[in-house]
């Protein structure tokens, strides 16, 4: 049976997708447009209708349909997968009766939570005490249509009526959440509140929040788990937000509803918000996806201080550089806005301080308190030391060296060797960290502190094919380096300069390989040629290896001829590419220009070898060298 991955990826119009995140031009027989996934004035993003295949020269993103619908929204290869066979009319194969009666649940429950979803917003419309407790709280009636806002109004079994009217059974809308079982008979599960849905990442409502009029408790009240809701996957906003995430390469996570409406109708539209749980690993690895780093706005007072740490040691783990934005005392963010404004809170958002600094200064607050005195020169000397082996503790379960130094840098005043040397004393503190770490690891069930990535650097998520990666390896080429290799791949030992005019060179040939008019003065010398990235020698190793010669292929064809992605991300970028021009004289050019270099290399090679080497010079080795210089 046909895989349906090339079903979909056939009947799927690529152009048609993109155009739904990106405004397109064409470009001759392809389209080009500004790069979603990272920031640029100047085109260099294309999509090729031949193709059916994106790829961008600025950043090197490239794929298919899949590839670019689950970077842009974030989502794993499966919900992909579904959501693109829905968009194509393909039909999944169900892989069992099991599996079949659980997605025909998901279906009642979704159609259930629709129904309730339209109720909740036609019950607004009849409502002004709810219309006016929204305006109260500054919402204007875009944000309010924005975010779907609706009420459940407040009568004991109205929603579960209107439901029944709709043919939707009891037990569908007790296992959707909307209705709860009591001694009495059923009831609706949220009454008198102004609703907020919850959407999935494909902006399907699965559950809602609801918010008392009053101050009644508990004042915010969210319908339970369900086959569709999972409060640790969902971050609340995370449809709305993630175009703007995507942009600006960063989110601001905050606690509540209100919080993140605030801020999205200020025009901070890159928020998200946590649903009344903690911070999970789920929601890093959801933002891991799209981010270089996370703003956690929490509330100002203890409790948001302490989940905020919380978040920040989950994101850190996941490798996401974290800052915690600090708020004047006494405010959240949806009462700084209304009080000094969109800039006010940009400012603050400007002075964030990374996790591990702002963490480390809240361990030094503690023992100040604790002392009641406001600076650490006023503790006496047992205090201090209290004070530095409890940081030292916290900088032993950082995860990147230069977070490490950082704090260090800090803690030095207090240590003893400080008014002999600053350096020797952060060199002890050094010494000290790392027997901490020693000791953690040692002990039972202890856990291991935090990886950090050679050279300081905490870990970054892996990037596509022919990405930062591969542009890395462009220029710092070590050895046989894999420029690809996943997270935690040790650096080459040593780092060779490469020039831009090889890699040129070697990728115009590759060209020519994949043209008629000049594949006949490459294909031969395909074999012989000492290709600087491993990608090139990847890519034109499959190309020597097809039945055909490349250019005898459609483009599709050939695609799918090179089962490899990254061969497929490098094939796109050199099939997009028309600048410079492919001309017989410039293909020679390169040709003669990766000959003189090897040859080059080659005498480097020949001379190393004889000056080194305690024997009497091989007379052949120098006739070799001589040959190549005069050549050469």
């Amino acid at each position: 049976m046909r895989d349906p991955r090339e079903e979909i990826r056939e009947r799927i119009d690529l152009v048609e997708l993109v155009s739904g995140y990106v405004r397109l031009e064409r470009a001759g027989s392809n389209f080009k447009g500004l790069c979603p996934f990272h920031t640029e004035r100047t085109p260099s993003f294309y999509v090729s209708p031949s193709l059916n295949r994106f790829h961008c020269f600025g950043c090197g993103a490239s794929g298919d349909a899949f590839a670019f619908l689950m970077r842009i929204e974030g989502i794993s290869f499966r919900e992909a997968l579904h959501r693109l066979a829905e968009r194509a009319g393909v039909e999944l194969r169900r892989e069992s009766l099991a599996r079949q009666e659980a997605e025909d649940e998901i279906e009642r429950l979704r159609r259930a939570v629709f129904a309730a979803h339209f109720y909740y917003r036609q019950c607004l419309q009849r409502a002004p005490r709810a219309r006016q407790y929204l305006q109260q709280r500054g919402l204007t009636p875009e944000t309010i249509e924005r975010f779907q806002l609706g009420y459940a109004p407040n009568g004991w079994d109205y929603l579960l009526r209107f439901l029944q009217k709709h043919q939707i059974t009891i037990e569908d809308a007790l296992s959707a959440g909307l209705i709860r079982q009591g001694e009495h008979g059923h009831y609706d599960y949220l009454r008198d509140r102004v609703v907020f849905p919850i959407h999935d990442a494909a902006g399907r409502v699965i559950a809602f929040g609801g918010r008392t009029l009053s101050d009644e408790e508990p004042k915010y009240l969210n319908t339970p788990e369900t086959p569709l809701f999972e409060k640790r996957n969902t971050l609340y906003g995370w449809h709305l937000a993630r175009g703007a995430i995507v942009r600006q390469r960063s989110a601001i996570v905050v606690e509540g509803y209100m919080d993140l409406i605030m801020l999205h109708q200020f025009g901070f539209e890159h928020a998200v918000a946590t649903l009344g749980t903690a911070f999970t690993e789920q929601h890093a690895a959801q933002l891991r996806r799209l981010v270089e780093r996370v703003y956690l706005l929490y509330d100002s007072d203890s409790a948001g201080i302490r989940a905020a740490l919380r978040a920040a040691e989950v994101l850190e783990e996941a490798g996401v550089p974290t800052f915690i934005v600090e708020l004047p005392m006494g405010e959240d963010p949806d009462s700084l806005l209304h009080k000094a404004g969109a800039e006010a809170l940009q400012q603050a958002l400007d002075a964030a301080r990374p996790a591990s600094l702002f963490g480390l200064e809240q361990v030094i607050q503690e023992h100040l308190i604790r002392a009641g005195v406001e600076r650490v020169e006023l503790l006496d000397l047992p205090a201090r030391a209290r004070v530095l082996q409890d940081s030292l503790r916290f900088v032993a379960r950082l995860r990147s060296p230069v977070e490490q130094t950082a704090c260090l840098e800090r803690l030095t005043p207090l240590s003893p060797a400080y008014l002999t040397s600053p350096q020797a004393a952060l060199e002890a503190l050094q010494r000290d960290v790392r027997r901490l770490q020693r000791e953690q690891r040692r002990a039972p069930g202890g856990r291991a502190s935090r990886r950090a990535e050679p050279g300081g650097q905490t870990s970054r998520r892996a990037e596509p094919a022919g990405g930062r990666a591969s542009r890395q390896a462009e220029t710092l080429v070590g050895g046989d380096t894999d420029a690809t290799a996943g997270e935690g791949t040790p650096p080459p030992a040593l780092s060779v300069q490469l020039p831009r005019a090889v890699i040129d060179a070697e990728r115009t040939i590759l060209r020519a390989a994949l043209t008629a008019e000049t594949a006949a003065m490459v294909l031969d010398q395909l074999p012989h040629i000492e290709w600087s990235l491993p990608e090139h020698r990847a890519l034109a190793q499959a190309l020597q290896q097809l039945p055909q010669p490349p250019y005898r292929y459609a483009e599709r064809e050939l695609l799918n001829a090179l089962q490899d992605e990254p061969q497929q991300a490098l094939l796109t970028s050199l099939l997009l590419q028309t600048e410079p021009p492919l001309s017989p004289t410039t293909v020679a050019e390169c040709l003669a220009y990766l000959q003189r270099r090897r040859e080059r290399a080659r005498r480097l090679q020949i001379l190393n070898e004889l000056t080194r080497s305690d024997q009497p010079p091989d007379p052949e080795k120098w006739q070799e060298y001589w040959r190549l210089r005069v050549e050469s």
